[in-house]
């Protein structure tokens, strides 16, 4: 007769959506529409990845700017923002980490093609020491990409 025990992990996550950490990327949301980025709880070091593609910090606090000249009525919903703090996990480096998710919807109109468009998207933020320490977004990036190709080349001429 064999006997089988199971061993359990004493898991207490903690799942919030209306607090300090929530409400920080909400900010972030509403200086990206205002066209300044607000960069004041993001680390000089922090990693962003847009669809995996590495950005600056610098590259990330120029980017409303950016868009502001490629696009008007810009408008970026705040969706659903949740903070999770994992403690107790069995996926090894996420033990003890803290993370900022949010789903949201972006929607703009092209200044030159004059297409509005509108694309989900999905934010994960990382939180260390009252800061953000890694910040990736996913989303459709292929209206996007032209819009961007179609600027570029209107700078050329």
């Amino acid at each position: 007769m064999g006997v089988t025990f199971m061993g359990c992990v004493e898991q207490s996550n903690q799942v919030t959506n209306n607090d300090e950490k929530s409400e920080i990327i909400r900010v972030l949301t509403k200086s990206y529409v205002d066209g300044k980025m607000n960069g004041d709880y993001v680390a000089e070091d922090c990693n962003i990845t847009f669809n995996n593609q590495k950005l600056t910090r610098e590259q990330w606090m120029q980017l409303a700017q950016f868009h502001q000249q490629l696009f008007k009525d810009i408008k970026f919903s705040d969706g659903w923002i949740q903070t999770v703090s994992y403690e107790g996990e069995n996926w090894g480096w996420g033990n003890g980490t803290t993370w900022s998710n949010q789903w949201n919807q972006w929607s703009a109109t092209s200044k030159l093609s004059g297409e509005t468009h509108t694309n989900q998207s999905h934010w994960g933020f990382q939180w260390e020491d009252g800061k953000i320490i890694r910040l990736a977004g996913y989303f459709s990036d292929e209206w996007y990409n032209k819009e961007v190709t179609l600027f570029m080349a209107s700078q050329d001429q």
